[in-house]
């Protein structure tokens, strides 16, 4: 039995990540043959209708159900796949293990707002990470830089981390030409997590407003619990900016954004990937991004400004929308197929 263990996983990118690996399984011929999937109790999608009920289980996201799992399980393993960052909690001997990593917060120093408890997690979690993982582990990163620093800072050999990125693009937006002429409206597709950046976006959208006497639109999907984000955005508003929270997105939501829209502006601190670069990409849309490392794995940019800076933020957004724009280009590569095959393939 092949084993997809997605326990930590149940919202935002990497929820995604997993229904489009759902879906790449499906069609194939021989379906779930041979596959079992391990789902936090919480998780919620259509695709679970695509898996025959005795090929998952879902049960609390807890080392300690994880752990009760394995020991009555790990007699019929024959290769586990552990999406979540985390590994195993207990070693199978003989067992090929494969660990996706999609969370750079524990690589990088936080200059994001993240609280002092948040901080203390994250870094405990890392401890956690390396305490229990085994030399004969594979890893599985979505860049070239996420895996030189998980080299680093992880304590891993280069030939047990492997970058095969996957998404999923929408036929429908990918075949769709990009006559938007309009430069006024932005959208960032975004929950509102500290290293998302939002509130010195916020600071750039009043200079627009105040300094350059720019009203442009600015579309965002702020959730709910992002209160104090939330409330900055009425306080704008009421004083004349263009900002609307849109909430929780589904991908038709997003991808709507996308085409009304029609640029992208992405001040994220820090990402492991940066799904909404390619979405926004492969929708044809301009994206003004982070003069960061992570994003140039995934796209050329029309612009890109310092992050760390509202001034030069809202300079960067200005100069853009008075000028002649820059198509943005896609460099990342979906490897969808070689991960499908990693899986599927008999183990060892």
């Amino acid at each position: 039995m092949i084993l997809i263990d997605t326990v930590y996983i149940n919202q935002s990118g990497g929820k995604v990540l997993i229904n489009y690996l759902i879906k790449s399984l499906h069609s194939l011929e021989s379906k779930f043959a041979n596959l079992f999937f391990l789902f936090d109790e919480r998780f919620e999608s259509d695709q679970l209708s695509l898996i025959p009920i005795e090929k998952f289980l879902k049960i609390k996201n807890s080392e300690r159900e994880r752990i009760k799992f394995y020991r009555a399980y790990k007699e019929k393993l024959d290769k586990i796949f552990c999406f979540g960052n985390i590994p195993p909690p207990i070693h199978i001997n003989d067992i090929d293990t494969y660990i996706y990593f999609h969370n750079s917060l524990y690589l990088f120093k936080s200059k994001s707002n993240h609280g002092f408890k948040s901080q203390i997690i994250i870094g405990l979690k890392k401890k956690y990470i390396q305490f229990i993982n085994h030399p004969k582990y594979i890893w599985i990163v979505q860049t070239e830089y996420i895996k030189q620093n998980f080299i680093s800072k992880m304590n891993a050999k280069a030939p047990n981390v492997l970058v095969l990125p996957f998404f999923e693009v929408n036929s429908s937006v990918n075949s769709a030409t990009n006559n938007r002429n309009e430069l006024n409206k932005f959208v960032y597709v975004a929950d509102g997590s500290p290293q998302k950046n939002h509130l010195i976006l916020l600071k750039a959208w009043k200079i627009l407003f105040y300094k350059f006497n720019k009203a442009l639109e600015l579309h965002l999907t702020i959730h709910e619990k992002n209160s104090e984000i939330i409330v900055e955005i009425e306080k704008l508003k009421n004083k004349g900016l263009k900002i609307f929270n849109h909430g929780e997105c589904s991908l038709t939501e997003i991808n709507n954004l996308y085409n009304e829209c029609g640029n992208l502006v992405f001040p994220s601190l820090n990402e492991s990937f940066g799904l909404p670069l390619i979405e926004a990409a492969y929708s044809n849309c301009n994206i003004i991004a982070s003069n960061l490392p992570f994003v140039f794995e995934i796209v050329a940019p029309s612009a890109t400004f310092n992050p760390y800076d509202e001034n030069d933020i809202a300079q960067c957004i200005y100069n853009f929308s008075v000028s002649e724009t820059k198509k943005t280009e896609i460099i990342v590569q979906n490897k969808i197929g070689e991960l499908i095959n990693l899986i599927t393939t008999n183990a060892n």
